[in-house]
């Protein structure tokens, strides 16, 4: 091979050795992490089995309106749920399970039910679908009845229609195991409207 076309192979040799090893070089940009999908983040907030919720309640039924301050314990199906404030009625104290629930009113006295949601209806005239409450605070449709669901754009839950009543979510909180409701409005046909304003969650 003559001299002068060895010393052009060398140099094109040179030139392609270069450029790979500058590729090489090269570092992608990170990613950011993908947002987890709608069965994802159901699953993440199923794990949230017990929790303690401070905040806020307003109850707007029959063109009354009552609100108050929330404390919320729950640990597994068992629930604690108290209710202080400008009620009418007092404080309120909702203990019980699947199978006995314990209405306990400020000044009135106490009261023992299967049925807390007719209890509550009876005794201080409230509509609150107190079986569901437990799914659709955690931002999840209730495994009871066939439900629609509207999803924002991080794949949460933005409107949920489930047994009549429309549930909507305003923002959510993060915690250690998931995103969990700021603010739930559920409201009914029948002119009943549930606002639940979540200043912590604590898991």
């Amino acid at each position: 091979m003559a001299l002068t076309q060895r010393r052009g192979l060398l140099a094109i040799l040179s030139m392609l050795t270069l450029f790979i090893s500058g590729c090489g070089s090269l570092t992608q940009e990170p990613q950011p992490p993908a947002l987890p999908d709608w069965q994802s983040h159901a699953d993440q907030a199923r794990t949230v089995e017990s929790w303690q919720i401070i905040g806020k309640i307003a109850i707007r039924e029959n063109n009354e309106y009552n609100s108050g301050s929330l404390n919320w314990t729950q640990q597994a199906e068992h629930y604690q749920i108290h209710i202080a404030g400008p009620l009418g009625q007092g404080a309120i104290s909702i203990v019980g399970d699947p199978l006995l629930t314990r209405l306990n009113i400020s000044g009135e006295g106490s009261y023992v039910t299967q049925d807390p949601e007719r209890m509550l209806r009876d005794q201080i005239g409230w509509t609150i679908p107190l079986d569901n409450l437990n799914y659709w605070i955690r931002g999840l449709p209730a495994p009871s009845s066939p439900y629609r669901k509207t999803l924002d754009d991080n794949h949460r839950l933005r409107e949920l229609n489930q047994d009549n009543w429309k549930v909507r979510y305003f923002g959510y909180l993060p915690t250690a195991k998931a995103q969990l409701p700021r603010k739930v409005i559920i409201s009914h046909s029948l002119g009943i409207t549930v606002t639940l304003l979540v200043k912590q969650w604590v898991l």
